[in-house]
Parts: structure tokens; C-alpha cells; sequence
């Protein structure tokens, strides 16, 4: 495996991300390698794009992502910051360990203290002078003065401490933002077909990013007179904390907002076939099941006003007597035969 080294070229801000684009280039021999581009920050894996020229047969065959487990951030300035930090707490724990013998050798000055009472009966009994009383009292004082000093020196130094170890952890946060230490690896697999230059391009998207615009406006009047310019100006203020260092790159600041098209949409299938139309009803269907006798509606045009035929006779076309005709039985052909021969009662009368 081949290590590529691949520098930031350009970048591309958007409203809550933007688009980072590495290039490197290798010499490589005839056949298939893999090279790896380390010490990438936490990316959205999905986006990882790569591309590359070289010689005539040229193949990109697979690109993979690895992860590298790290207990530091790999960047030599977060590195150094890292250092200093770790002296700092490890100076902070050093003061600590003497604050603490200092409280156990005040404790044991104070446990001292208390057997004072037993120089007296040394004194009534000639085994000690009053010589070595004072010097005892004097040392046990001395000490005790001793102690106190170096135990308000330690508090303030302690807290000095203290103060620059949450000082250098705000610049770490502020350096390497909320990305964790490990790093991502962009392991590309190619074929050359002969030996050459490959220029390997890489780009990824990544969180942690934006921009906003900032306006400035100016007015300038002329003279005494209600009239003036107008001077707006319009820039762009990037933000980033994605721990990594935009220095000599191309930027450039853009209002799409890829996150919408990044996932397509499920589509629903429409499904298509040729046109079948219902089948029609005929007339005469089985479902009038009902007793024609008691379906009596409407009087027959034409015919005496207390003869009536039930109601699907009487609205159905009189173009279709056969359909009608094998639907009834004899009785009722004979009655509407009678009803279709009768002459009607015509009245006159003189105006």
C-alpha cells in the first residue's frame, strides 16, 4: 500500500457544510496499487468522491474508507497543544502530591502539640530542661508559620494551574471543534495499463462548516443638498471548526443546499395496460326477481285508465318485443296484446 499525500485545493462553503477537494499525484509502474490518503477528519462516508488522469487505460477499481484509532489528533499544532496540556495537568497533580504531605506534616505538628503537657512531669522529674522546652515550642511554631506560607503558595499556584489547563482545553476545542481524534483513511484502488503520472482528485463532504452574509451599507450626500450615494457592500463570513486548515485554497461560497437531493426519493410504480370496458346489463337480467302482478306503476298510454302494467314493461322501449315477449309468460302476453289492439276513446266537442 502506497501513502498519498493529498493537500486541501479547493472548497466550496455551503449553509451547514461544505465540499472539500484534495489532489496528489504519484508516479506509478504498470499494474495494480492501492494508495491510501491518511489523516482524513470525520466526513460523511457516503459522499466520498474520487476521480483521477493518467496514462491511456487508466482504471479506478474500488474506493474505500478505513479508520485510524488515535488518542490525539494527528495535526502537528493540535499535537504541540496537546503536549502542553499534558504538562499541565501532570504539573497540576505534582502540586497536589505536595499539598497533601504538607496537610500530613501539619496534621502530625498539631498531633505533637497535644502531648505538650507531658514536658511538665519531664520537667518535675529533671529529665528535661527548660532549654529544650523552648527550643521544642520554637520549632514546632517556626514550622507550623512554614507550613502555612507554603500552603497558601501551593493554593495559588494550584489554581494558576487550574485556570491555564481550561485555557488550553478552550483553544483545543476551538482548533479541532467538536470532531472526535480518530481520523478516516481513503484507500483508492487503481489499474494502470502502463507506467505514469496518476492525479488522484478527492472530494467529501463535511459537517461543521457555514457562512452567512454580512452587509454594509454607506451614505455619502453632496454638499448641502438633499442628494447622495449609496455604497453597499456585500461579503461573506465563513465559519468553520471542521479541524482541518483551509490555508492557500480556492473558496468559494454557494446557497445550494445539497442535503436536499442527497437521497433520491421512492417513486411509486404506475402500472399500465390496455383499456377493458364493463360488461353491459342486458335487459330482462335475473336480478327483477320480484312478482311482476304486484310491480303495477303507471297506466299504459292510450289504454283504459284501470289497466296498468308493471313498471319495467312500461319503461322499456317498445323496439325490443322479443326481449319483453321471453320474459313473460302466456297471461301476460295475452293482456298486453289486448292493450296494444284496443282503439282509444276519443271525445269531440263543438267551440
Amino acid at each position: 500500500m502506497i501513502e498519498l499525500e493529498a493537500p486541501i485545493k479547493e472548497v466550496t462553503v455551503y449553509a451547514d457544510r461544505a465540499l472539500i477537494t484534495r489532489c496528489g499525484d504519484i508516479e506509478l509502474e504498470a499494474g495494480e496499487h492501492e494508495l491510501r490518503v491518511n489523516n482524513l477528519p470525520q466526513f460523511l462516508r457516503d459522499s466520498l468522491r474520487a476521480s483521477g488522469q493518467g496514462p491511456q487505460g487508466l482504471r479506478i477499481l474500488n474506493v474505500d474508507i478505513s479508520t485510524a484509532f488515535l488518542s490525539r489528533p494527528p495535526e502537528a499544532e493540535l499535537s504541540t497543544l496537546q503536549d502542553e496540556l499534558d504538562a499541565l495537568i501532570q504539573q497540576h497533580k505534582l502540586l497536589e502530591a505536595r499539598q497533601n504531605a504538607l496537610n500530613d506534616r501539619r496534621q502530625w505538628l498539631c498531633a505533637l502539640g497535644e502531648q505538650s503537657r507531658d514536658f511538665a512531669k519531664g520537667l518535675a522529674q529533671g529529665q528535661m530542661k527548660p532549654q529544650d522546652c523552648a527550643d521544642f515550642f520554637s520549632f514546632t511554631a517556626n514550622q507550623a508559620l512554614q507550613d502555612a506560607e507554603a500552603a497558601q503558595s501551593l493554593e495559588v499556584q494550584l489554581k494558576q494551574v487550574q485556570q491555564e489547563i481550561a485555557t488550553k482545553k478552550r483553544e483545543i476545542a476551538a482548533k479541532q471543534g467538536h470532531t472526535l481524534s480518530d481520523r478516516l483513511a481513503a484507500v483508492v484502488t487503481v489499474a494502470m495499463a502502463q507506467a505514469g503520472t496518476f492525479e488522484l482528485e478527492l472530494s467529501y463532504l463535511i459537517m461543521g462548516a457555514s457562512w452567512h452574509p454580512h452587509y454594509d451599507v454607506r451614505v455619502q450626500m453632496k454638499g448641502e443638498k438633499s442628494e447622495g450615494e449609496v455604497e453597499l457592500t456585500y461579503v461573506g463570513v465563513v465559519q468553520q471548526s471542521t479541524g482541518e486548515r483551509w490555508e492557500n485554497v480556492g473558496l468559494s461560497l454557494s446557497t445550494a443546499r445539497p442535503s436536499q437531493s442527497a437521497v433520491l426519493p421512492d417513486l411509486t410504480p404506475w402500472y399500465l395496460n390496455v383499456y377493458t370496458p364493463p360488461m353491459p346489463l342486458a335487459y330482462g337480467a335475473p336480478q327483477a326477481a320480484a312478482p311482476m302482478r304486484a310491480a303495477k306503476s303507471r297506466a299504459v298510454p292510450g289504454a283504459d285508465a284501470n289497466v296498468y302494467l308493471p313498471q319495467q314493461y312500461a319503461a322499456m322501449p317498445a323496439m325490443a318485443p322479443m326481449s319483453l315477449a321471453s320474459t313473460m309468460d302466456e297471461e301476460e302476453q295475452e293482456e298486453v296484446q289486448e292493450i296494444a289492439t284496443r282503439q282509444a276513446d276519443v271525445s269531440t266537442a263543438t267551440v
